[in-house]
């Protein structure tokens, strides 16, 4: 392996990453493609099995049922528009265990007429994002509720303190 290569195995290791280039790009739309490029990390991103030939079915088969139709269509879209960057986050259900939050991002390389000659993608398993912010969003749900079960409970006996307070004050 070379330097470049172990630096960038390297990085995607730490970055939660991993890499593809595929051509022909009609394997987003026909499901029949064999990667020039598909790096080790991103069979553990995706949680795809290496040993499984890999194919746009194989990915499909990997996303979590509820997110299926979604990334599908918007891969399908993007390999037909005459769009050059897209970028669907979805979650995995990995076969060796818990599931993970995905983002993935192709880009279409394209000749002089405009046809789609290569697609390569990054894939970026974003699952502790999505926990942070679920951890947010819970908690500012929490901390709305709290604050109006405070300001009723407070409210109705400082009302009546007030009331007392101006009656003694007579």
């Amino acid at each position: 392996m070379t330097r470049t290569a172990e630096r960038v195995k390297r990085a995607d290791a730490v970055a939660s990453t991993g890499s593809c280039d595929l051509h022909p790009p009609g394997c987003v739309r026909f499901g029949h493609c064999a990667p020039d490029f598909w790096s080790d990390s991103l069979d553990q991103v995706l949680g795809i099995d290496r040993s499984v030939h890999l194919s746009f079915a194989n990915w499909l088969a990997a996303v979590h049922p509820d997110d299926r139709k979604q990334a599908r269509t918007e891969l399908e879209k993007f390999a037909l528009s005459s769009g050059e960057y897209r970028q669907v986050d979805y979650r995995t259900c990995a076969p060796h265990g818990e599931g993970r939050w995905i983002n993935t991002r192709c880009r279409m390389l394209r000749n002089s007429n405009g046809a789609a000659i290569r697609l390569v993608g990054a894939a970026i398993d974003v699952t502790e994002r999505q926990r942070a912010a679920e951890a947010i969003r819970s908690s500012e749900q929490f901390k709305s509720a709290l604050l109006d079960c405070l300001s009723h409970d407070l409210a109705t006996p400082l009302t009546t303190m007030k009331l007392e307070s101006v009656s003694l004050l007579r």
